[in-house]
């Protein structure tokens, strides 16, 4: 298996922190004791000790990495980062968004699932979807652990002048598409 790509922190440019899988791993994992122990605000937001706590889980990763030490700043950074993976990955994965429709989850593969002519009639709306189309989030029930009731995720979203029975146009062209690739199964 080739080697994880690392993400980088870019709120520095000159010195950046650089994030692996094994540090998300360890930052979720500090949240969550931190959670456990009241240091979690009503909007998924933390207390300045938790960051603080996170800073010394994460302590020596950069030796690991490369790039510049872990500080509270750039785990807040992190963190901010990785609810907006969460955010589209559940959106996907619920069929919860405008014009999202026919998408799965593969528990093994930790990955949104879709045949190709769903994911082409979401990526002309919804572009910004594209790199889940074969990038797994295998930090996504870490992270339904953590913000499950405390971030926006659009769902339930009132949307003035639509009726609740209209129909996106994006989800009757992946409607389309499923029901071709059931006819040709038959």
């Amino acid at each position: 298996m080739p080697p994880k790509k690392k993400a980088v922190d870019s709120s520095d440019p000159v010195s950046r922190a650089v994030w692996t899988s094994t540090c998300d791993a360890i930052l979720l994992e500090c949240l969550q004791k931190q959670k456990e122990n009241g240091r979690m605000t009503d909007n998924s937001s933390w207390h300045r000790q938790a960051w603080t706590e996170a800073e010394k889980a994460l302590s020596g990763t950069e030796l690991k990495t490369g790039g510049a030490k872990k500080v509270a700043k750039s785990c807040q950074d992190r963190w901010t980062a990785l609810k907006k993976d969460y955010v589209m990955v559940k959106k996907l994965r619920d069929n919860s968004g405008p014009g999202i429709s026919g998408f799965g989850w593969n528990d093994t593969l930790c990955i949104v699932t879709a045949s190709d002519e769903v994911w082409d009639a979401v990526l002309k709306s919804n572009p910004n979807l594209k790199k889940w189309r074969k990038k797994p989030f295998p930090l996504y029930d870490d992270m339904h652990d953590l913000v499950v009731g405390t971030v926006a995720t659009g769902d339930g979203v009132f949307r003035p002048g639509r009726r609740d029975d209209a129909t996106p146009p994006i989800i009757d062209v992946a409607m389309r598409a499923m029901v071709t690739i059931l006819m040709k199964i038959r």
